[in-house]
C-alpha cells in the first residue's frame, strides 16, 4: 500500500510545477488523450495542466501523484531500451484513429495479430 499523505503531497508537487504538461509531450499527446488516460474529463485535466496553483482535493492529489510516478517509470523504462515515447500512440488513439474497436484491437493484441507494448498505469501502446 502507498503512502497516501506522499500521494497527495507528491500529486500537488507535480501540478504546480508543471510535471503534467512535461510528461504529455514526452508521450506526444493532446491534452485529450492525456485526460482519457487518466480517466478525467478533458475541462478537469486541463486546469491542472494550466492552473498549477489551483487547490487540488487531496483525492486528486493522490491520484495524480500516484499516475504520474507510474507513468514516469514507465516512460524511463522506453528511454533505457531506446525508444522514443513520442513514436508510440495508445491503443485508444489507434482505435480512433482507425474506426476500429479498442475491443477488438485489444483481442488482436491477446491473439497476436498486433504488436503492442503494455505500459502498465498508460496501457497498451503501439507504433505510430
Amino acid at each position: 500500500m502507498g503512502d497516501i499523505a506522499g500521494d497527495v503531497e507528491y500529486g500537488r508537487m507535480v501540478v504546480q510545477e508543471g510535471g503534467l504538461k512535461v510528461l504529455r509531450e514526452l508521450l506526444n499527446l493532446s491534452r485529450n488523450a492525456m485526460a482519457e488516460l487518466m480517466y478525467v474529463a478533458v475541462d478537469t485535466y486541463t486546469n491542472w495542466e494550466i492552473w498549477p496553483e489551483a487547490k487540488l482535493w487531496p483525492q486528486n492529489a493522490g491520484r495524480i501523484g500516484r499516475f504520474y510516478r507510474n507513468a514516469m517509470f514507465q516512460v524511463e523504462y522506453l528511454i533505457e531500451e531506446g525508444i522514443d515515447p513520442r513514436t508510440l500512440m495508445p491503443l485508444h488513439q489507434l482505435a480512433v484513429v482507425t474506426g476500429t474497436a479498442q475491443e477488438i484491437l485489444t483481442k488482436r493484441y491477446r491473439n497476436g495479430q498486433l504488436d503492442a507494448i503494455d505500459l502498465g498505469i498508460l496501457g497498451l501502446w503501439v507504433k505510430r
